[in-house]
C-alpha cells in the first residue's frame, strides 16, 4: 500500500511541476494574442502565476473534450443539445460560426461542423502553446460527414428517445435534428384497412402484438405460419418488421408492438434499409423455417416447395445458388449453416466445394434420380454451435461490464454537471471561467458518453438475443 501512495504523491509532484512550467516570456504575448479565450491581462507581469496557468489548462481540456464529442459523434454538434455548450464556449471568449437553424439543409450544417472543427483546433493549439499540451490532430472533414445510417442508428436507440414515447404513450413520436438524424414513427395502416391487399386479420396482429419477449426469429415465425393471411401480406409485414427494427432495433419494435397493439413504421429522410435487405431477411427466415422442417419431416410439400423457390429470388444469388445446392445434396444442417453465415468463411467453403463434388458425381450416386439419403458433410455442426454459444456468452459478459463502467461514467459526468450548476457567491474572475470550463468539459463527455452508450446497448441486446436463439435450438 505504502508503494501505490508514495506513487500517487510523485504523480501529483510531476503534474504540479508541469503546470508550473513557466512559457518564455518573449513568447508569452505573442501566444496570449493568438488565443481567444485567455485574457491579455494575464501577461502583464511577463509570466503565468500557477492559478493563471491552472485556468488556461481548465480551458484547454474543456476544448480538447469538446472536440473528441464532436469527432465522436458530430450529430450532436447541430443538434438543440449543443446550443448551451455554444453558448458557455462563446462566454469563454472562443468565436463561434452561427450555427445553422434546425431545419437547414444536411450540406449547411456540414459546412458549420467544418468551421467549428477548425475553429476549436485553432484555439486548442493556442492554449496548448501557453500550457505546453499538445491537442488532438485536427478531425477531417470525412469525419464529419453525414452518414445517415449511422446517425438513425445513433437517435434511433437513444434511451432518451425511448423515455420520451413511454412518457407520452401515444405511438405517433418524432425525435432528432431535421436533415440529420430525426426519426418519426407512426403505426403502420395498411395491416388493420380491410380494403387493402396488405390486411392483416385481428386474430393474427393479436399474435404479433401479445408477447413482448419474442425474438425476431420467432416473430417471422409466428407471422410465416399463419394460413388465413395472403402471402402478399405476410411478406409486407416482416418487410416493415424488418425496416423498423434495422433502425430501431427488435427490441424497441417489439416493445411498440406490445404498448399500442400497432405495427411501427418509420418516416425518415434517406437512409432506411432498402426493400431488398427487409426482403433478405424474409427469405432468411422462411427458409430456416422450411429447412428444420425438412430435417425434422425428411420432405416438403408442393406449396413448401413452391415457396422457397420464390423466396430464393429475394437471397443475394452466390448465396441462393449454395443454399439450394446444400439443401438439395446435403444434410439440411449444412444448409442452415450457409444461411446463417457468410459464404466466405471456411466451414461455409467446404460445404460448397462438398456440394460441387457431389452434383459432378449425382448420376453416378443416383442413376435412378433419386437423390436420397442425403450426404453427410462430417462437420459436427452441434460442437461449431456449441463454440459459437460459449464465445457469445464470453462476449455477453464483455459487454456487461462495458456497460455498467460506462453507466458509472455517466452517474458521475451527471452529479459532476449538478455540482457546477449550482451558483457559487463570491467567486474570482478565475474560479468562474474555470467552472465554466467544467460545464463545458461535462457536456462534451456526457455526449461522447451517451454514444457509447447507445452503442454499446445495443451490441449487447444482439448478442444476448443470438444467445437465445443457439440456447432454444
Amino acid at each position: 500500500m505504502h508503494f501505490w501512495k508514495t506513487a500517487a504523491v510523485a504523480a501529483c509532484v510531476f503534474t504540479a511541476c508541469a503546470l508550473s512550467a513557466q512559457t518564455p516570456a518573449k513568447n508569452l504575448s505573442q501566444f496570449l494574442k493568438a488565443s481567444c479565450t485567455a485574457p491579455k491581462c494575464l501577461g502583464k507581469t511577463g509570466v503565468l502565476s500557477a492559478s493563471q496557468r491552472h485556468m488556461l489548462q481548465s480551458n484547454f481540456i474543456a476544448l480538447e473534450e469538446t472536440r473528441r464529442a464532436i469527432k465522436q459523434n458530430p450529430g450532436w454538434a447541430v443538434s438543440a443539445q449543443f446550443e448551451k455548450t455554444a453558448q458557455r464556449l462563446s462566454q469563454l471568449g472562443l468565436n463561434l460560426p452561427a450555427k445553422p437553424q434546425a431545419d437547414a439543409s444536411t450540406a449547411e450544417k456540414e459546412n458549420y461542423l467544418r468551421q467549428l472543427n477548425a475553429a476549436l483546433y485553432q484555439e486548442s493549439q493556442a492554449l496548448g502553446s501557453l500550457v505546453n499540451e499538445k491537442p488532438r490532430s485536427l478531425a477531417t472533414d470525412a469525419s464529419l460527414q453525414h452518414k445517415p445510417a449511422q446517425a438513425l442508428r445513433i437517435q434511433g436507440t437513444s434511451r432518451q428517445a425511448w423515455e420520451e414515447i413511454l412518457r407520452q404513450q401515444q405511438p405517433n413520436a418524432s425525435w432528432g435534428t431535421p436533415n440529420w438524424d430525426e426519426v418519426r414513427i407512426v403505426p403502420a395502416q395498411e395491416f388493420t384497412n380491410v380494403r387493402s391487399p396488405f390486411y392483416v386479420t385481428t386474430e393474427l396482429m393479436e399474435k404479433v402484438t401479445s408477447n413482448p419477449q419474442i425474438s425476431e426469429e420467432e416473430l417471422y415465425d409466428l407471422i410465416l405460419s399463419e394460413k388465413d393471411v395472403a402471402d402478399v401480406a405476410k411478406q409486407q409485414l416482416i418487410v416493415t418488421l424488418a425496416g423498423t427494427s434495422s433502425v430501431l432495433t427488435h427490441n424497441f419494435t417489439r416493445l411498440y408492438l406490445y404498448l399500442f397493439g400497432q405495427v411501427p413504421t418509420l418516416q425518415v429522410k434517406g437512409g432506411l434499409p432498402t426493400a431488398d435487405q427487409a426482403l433478405e431477411k424474409y427469405a432468411v427466415s422462411l427458409h430456416k423455417r422450411l429447412i428444420k422442417k425438412l430435417e425434422a419431416n425428411n420432405g416438403w410439400t408442393d406449396q413448401e416447395f413452391e415457396m422457397f423457390a420464390e423466396a430464393s429470388v429475394y437471397l443475394p444469388a452466390a448465396k441462393a445458388k449454395a443454399v439450394l445446392g446444400a439443401v438439395t445434396y446435403l444434410e439440411p444442417t449444412a444448409a442452415l449453416w450457409l444461411l446463417e453465415h457468410p459464404l466466405d468463411n471456411a466451414v461455409s467453403r467446404r460445404i460448397i466445394a462438398r456440394t460441387q463434388a457431389i452434383r459432378q458425381q449425382k448420376d453416378v450416386l443416383w442413376p435412378n434420380g433419386n437423390i436420397q439419403p442425403k450426404t453427410m458433410t462430417h462437420i459436427n455442426f452441434k460442437r461449431l454451435q456449441l463454440e459459437r454459444l460459449q464465445a457469445l456468452q464470453a462476449y455477453e459478459d464483455i459487454l456487461t461490464e462495458r456497460l455498467n463502467k460506462l453507466m458509472n461514467i455517466d452517474y458521475n459526468t451527471r452529479h459532476a454537471e449538478r455540482i457546477l450548476s449550482s451558483r457559487k457567491e463570491g467567486a474570482s474572475a478565475e474560479e468562474q471561467s474555470e467552472r465554466l470550463a467544467g460545464n463545458i468539459m461535462v457536456s462534451a463527455r456526457n455526449a461522447r458518453v451517451q454514444k457509447l452508450i447507445n452503442q454499446t446497448h445495443v451490441r449487447l441486446q444482439q448478442t444476448q438475443e443470438e444467445i437465445k436463439a443457439l440456447s432454444d435450438d
